[in-house]
């Protein structure tokens, strides 16, 4: 059976303050609340890490399979070679800059020009 031990007196009257621990709310060190994500996007960096450093020996490795005849190394090459293909220049416009554009293309104004009303 469990034995307890005799509770350790100093020979002073303990004071509660109420200081202790116990009493109160303990604080993140971060500050915030811990997203579920953390840990996910702890893995992932750490994943992709080990890729760049393994990298040359993985390639190998698919590219040994691809030849000898195993289609889904194969495709896994070929996807991952296609994966990475530049980006098309895409025109980046804006609207105030077509609405400018718009403006400097209309023909000036043949009017009269306002005068100025005195009052």
């Amino acid at each position: 059976m469990a034995e307890t031990l005799p509770e350790l007196k100093t020979g002073k009257a303990s004071k509660k303050t109420g200081n202790t621990t116990k009493n109160r709310k303990r604080k993140r060190a971060s500050g915030g609340k811990a997203s579920s994500k953390d840990g996910v996007e702890l893995l992932r960096q750490a994943v992709n890490k080990r890729l760049v450093r393994d990298s040359e020996v993985l390639a190998d490795a698919i590219s040994e399979k691809a030849r000898n005849g195993d289609l889904a190394s194969t495709k896994t090459m070929v996807g991952l070679a296609a994966g990475k293909k530049p980006l098309p220049d895409l025109e980046k416009t804006r609207s105030a800059m077509r609405f400018v554009q718009r403006l400097a293309n209309e023909p000036q104004w043949q009017g009269k020009e306002e005068e100025e009303e005195e009052v």
